[in-house]
């Protein structure tokens, strides 16, 4: 296990080495999200108007022409929020 470990996380350390390919994806640790995703020139298509905890870019199912997000608010404060496709 601590092989399988060692060559799937590289030399990443979460400082000055935040990113290791490995196969044919990649590893990174340390950088937002959005950075990451912005760096691989994938483009949101959906936005929301507060910060709230997207963990995908992409739709997770459809149903006839809707798209369906999961969208997560894991504060304990309800939250009122206009989203929309990007």
């Amino acid at each position: 296990m601590q092989a399988l470990a060692a060559d799937l996380w590289g030399d990443i350390d979460g400082l000055s080495v935040s990113r290791h390919s490995y196969g044919k994806g990649k590893v990174i640790w340390g950088v937002p999200l959005a950075e990451v995703l912005a760096s691989m020139h994938v483009a949101k298509d959906f936005d929301y108007s507060r910060a709230l905890d997207a963990i995908c870019r992409g739709f997770i199912a459809t149903a006839g022409d809707a798209d369906i997000y999961f969208v997560a608010n894991r504060t304990d404060v309800a939250q009122d929020v206009e989203a929309r496709s990007a």
